[in-house]
């Protein structure tokens, strides 16, 4: 089905952009959990599902945003309550999540523009391609 893989595909794209950015940033900032575990900023779960909230929301409007956000708000939350993450965390989290759901599903006067997030020696590649 063509809608099915259009959404399959936008939400890999999706994660694998939220997925690369809060890899950086982790690796740049090296902030402490409240736990004392690691590389707390951003929150990954929250860039996660944020990323494929939006994608959701972007492909299916109202019908797929309520779900879909009202998830990514309850794991956000969850995080919180573990005390895995300061709210700070799961803020820029959910915003790099939101950018990077909107950057998979971006349209330009008809034309796709699709981003593609790559793990080199040394360091990260980001290429982009309009269609």
């Amino acid at each position: 089905q063509p809608k099915v893989s259009a959404v399959g595909g936008d939400l890999i794209q999706a994660q694998l952009l939220a997925g690369v950015s809060t890899f950086m940033m982790k690796q740049a900032i090296q902030r402490a959990r409240p736990d004392g575990e690691p590389r707390s900023f951003p929150s990954g779960h929250s860039a996660g599902t944020f990323a494929a909230a939006t994608v959701m929301q972007r492909h299916y409007g109202l019908k797929g945003a309520i779900p879909a956000y009202t998830a990514a708000v309850l794991i956000s939350g969850a995080r919180l309550q573990a005390n895995s993450h300061y709210a700070t965390d799961l803020i820029i989290g959910a915003t790099v999540g939101i950018l990077s759901g909107r950057a998979a599903t971006f349209e330009l006067g008809g034309r796709r523009l699709s981003l593609s997030p790559a793990v080199t020696d040394g360091g990260v590649l980001m290429a982009a391609s309009i269609r």
